[in-house]
Formats: structure tokens, sequence, C-alpha cells
């Protein structure tokens, strides 16, 4: 019986930290696409250097 509890717990560290690396690089994506959405807009408004939005391919 003990052996059976221990997979489980096994199973469900092992589910835990999947679903939290999948939750964090979900959170890393959405910030990177807000940083490009975020330098564009500093790009086209002309608030930053020109040649820096040249470096950037904005």
């Amino acid at each position: 019986m003990k052996r059976i509890y221990f997979l489980f717990a096994i199973i469900a560290i092992v589910v835990l930290t999947a679903q939290a690396f999948s939750e964090a690089d979900a959170d890393a994506e959405a910030e990177a696409s807000n940083m490009q959405e975020i330098m564009k807009k500093l790009c086209t408004d002309k608030k930053m250097p020109a040649w820096m939005c040249k470096m950037l391919g904005l």
C-alpha cells in the first residue's frame, strides 16, 4: 500500500512541476510580445533614437 502512495506522490510532483514550467514559459512569451509592442510604439513616437530602432530591426 505504501508503494502505491509513493507512486502517486511521485506522479503528482512530476505533473505539478511540468505545469509550473509550462505556466512560466507562457508568462515569459506574453512578456516578450508585450515588450516588442512597447518598442514599436516607442520607435513610431520618435521617443527612441533612430539608430537604436534600426539596430533592433524595428
